[in-house]
């Protein structure tokens, strides 16, 4: 069901006054009690149309429709540029695409979902700290003080004893589906792991 004239320029007048989604809703709710509650991203759309176009009317198409039209491209990439975080199908729900055709936009918009690490954070004065103690650590490795046949890099890694599976690595490839379950107790028996390593060899220790 798609909206009237009427009720797009109601929805870009309101959001634009508000720049609420919530209370644009509530006032569209207000004036159209018959239809359907605009989704967050039918009002986005709305307005963003508005401000490049200067129209809230769909951009006219002629001959046969494509799922890559240059609409549907430019929806992809605004939305992915707005959030990049968001998954492929939060993306089509918001563009009003299906998961296929939103799929193919991406692949020809060369986005790619890239892994985001994992790392410790660094609040503002460990930056400083680190600024400084790198600059002493190279002024120690200039003065050529041996330092570097004393130093111990260590890791650490946990072993699970009873067989502990991740499942989010862990797949069972099959034509139908096998309904495998792993049962694992509430609290796993595990080894800890420490390893050291210099520049003469290396060690570890079991905790």
């Amino acid at each position: 069901m798609s909206f009237s004239q009427a009720e797009r320029v109601f929805i870009m007048e309101h959001y634009i006054k508000t720049n609420s989604y919530t209370e644009c809703q509530q006032s569209f709710v207000r004036s159209f009690p018959e239809s359907r509650v605009p989704h967050k991203s039918t009002i986005c759309r709305i307005a963003y149309r508005f401000r490049e176009t200067g129209s809230v009317s769909d951009k006219k198409r002629s001959g046969r429709p494509s799922s890559l039209s240059d609409e549907n491209l430019n929806d992809v990439k605004q939305y992915s540029e707005w959030s990049p975080r968001k998954s492929l199908t939060r993306l089509a729900q918001q563009t009003g695409l299906s998961y296929g055709t939103t799929q193919r936009c991406t692949r020809r918009l060369k986005l790619v979902p890239y892994r985001i690490h994992t790392m410790h954070e660094l609040k503002e004065p460990d930056k400083g700290k680190r600024l400084q103690y790198c600059e002493w650590f190279r002024e120690l490795v200039r003065d050529g003080v041996g330092i570097l046949d004393n130093i111990f890099f260590t890791d650490e890694a946990w072993f699970h004893l009873s067989g502990y599976v991740n499942s989010q690595n862990s797949r069972f490839w099959s034509s139908d589906n096998p309904q495998v379950f792993h049962e694992v107790p509430l609290k796993s028996e595990d080894w800890s792991v420490v390893c050291s390593f210099t520049p003469q060899g290396g060690g570890s220790s079991f905790l």
